[in-house]
């Protein structure tokens, strides 16, 4: 039972080690890769691992699950269901991140295209306008501005190309419009203006849709979760706590039933995450 609880404190441990080693990671780089333009930089929010840590971390993560799995029930094959399952834990937190920053950007972003339609007809400088913004802005999108400045002191027009370039990169189609718009801004060559207000007025739309679609969402998933994680408390810790139950799962006719239950179990969590993944970006 002591082995039990100090390995439940060590897996503990462990991935809130794993999180926040992963949330202290960059809020947002230039990725090298092929972008939509041959040879040029993507730019991705992260976080960013080299492949050799994250290979530790997953390692080092499906080892610990693996033998918490097996002290608590001595079965083989749930073992290597939940220990690969627990593989998958610093993959699941990088992609909540992301996904979290990606939301989070374009929030920012809507409230930067607003600021701007209400600045730009009084002065028409856009870089004046993203300057004052990138003083007030917050990470990540106070990196993307000043990056973007800093493009605009060595190339004519760099700020807004680069503001259109991070909106196709991380496929968030409004701040690439944004991006487009302000070029048309400093170009004078159409009413600029109007396409602005219309992007905020669309924009705006579209956030309010995706909050209450992601409200509703949210509910079904943690309910989800819950019963997933009611179900492989009651394999894992039954079995712990129960020496009768775990001598019937040591035997042949335990092993196969825990290995089917466990495989069900992590299906469950495997198809509800691909769920909640695909509703997230979905346009």
């Amino acid at each position: 039972m002591s082995r039990m609880i100090a390995l439940l404190l060590f897996s503990s441990g462990l991935a809130g080690l794993i999180w926040f080693g992963i949330d202290a990671m960059p809020r947002i780089k230039i990725k090298q890769g092929k972008a939509t333009v041959e040879n040029q930089d993507r730019w991705d929010l992260g976080p960013n691992l080299p492949a050799s840590t994250l290979i530790l971390l997953r390692v080092v993560a499906g080892i610990a699950i693996g033998l918490l799995i097996f002290l608590a029930t001595h079965n083989v094959g749930a073992t290597a269901v939940f220990g690969g399952l627990g593989s998958m834990t610093p993959i699941l937190i990088m992609r909540r991140m992301n996904a979290h920053r990606r939301a989070l950007l374009d929030t920012q972003t809507y409230t930067l295209a607003n600021s701007l339609r209400l600045l730009l007809p009084i002065s028409s400088n856009v870089i004046t306008a993203l300057r004052d913004a990138r003083d007030n802005a917050e990470e990540p999108l106070q990196s993307i501005l000043s990056a973007a400045l800093r493009t605009e002191s060595r190339k004519t027009g760099g700020a807004t190309d680069m503001i259109r370039d991070v909106g196709r990169d991380l496929n968030l189609t409004d701040m690439e419009l944004l991006g487009d718009i302000l070029l048309q801004v400093r170009t004078q060559t159409i009413r600029a203006g109007d396409l602005l207000n219309d992007l905020v007025a669309l924009w705006g739309d579209r956030l309010q849709i995706e909050q209450r679609r992601l409200g509703k969402m949210s509910g079904s998933t943690r309910l989800g979760l819950i019963m997933i994680l009611a179900s492989m408390g009651i394999q894992v810790l039954w079995p712990a706590f129960d020496p009768s139950v775990r001598a019937i799962d040591g035997r042949l006719i335990g092993q196969v039933f825990g290995t089917i239950g466990a495989l069900m179990t992590a299906g469950a969590f495997l198809i509800m995450d691909s769920a909640a993944r695909k509703a997230m970006n979905a346009n």
